[in-house]
């Protein structure tokens, strides 16, 4: 734009109080997407929340069941490894 023109609007906004048009795009970029997120809060707030919904545990089956460890199941585990990878070393 030529510069006259540039404060010719510059000066009609002083007069009038109010921006020239196209110079809002990013106010109404602003409103636009408070507007979006003003919904959304919305739309979750009013979708009935959670319900919790009680689930059964499964059942092991008897051949699964959690042995208790101690030293000597432990060693032997060891031992199984060790002659089948060999040291570490």
């Amino acid at each position: 734009m030529p510069e006259s023109l540039n404060a010719e609007r510059e000066c009609l906004s002083l007069k009038t109080g109010r921006r020239a048009s196209g110079d809002s795009a990013k106010e109404h970029t602003a409103i636009v997407i408070a507007g979006i997120a003003v919904i959304m809060v919305g739309a979750i707030a009013f979708s009935g929340g959670s319900t919790s919904k009680t689930v059964a545990k499964p059942v092991l089956p008897a051949g699964l069941a959690v042995i208790d460890p101690n030293q000597a199941r432990i060693a032997e585990y060891a031992s199984v490894w060790m002659s089948r990878h060999g040291s570490c070393g």
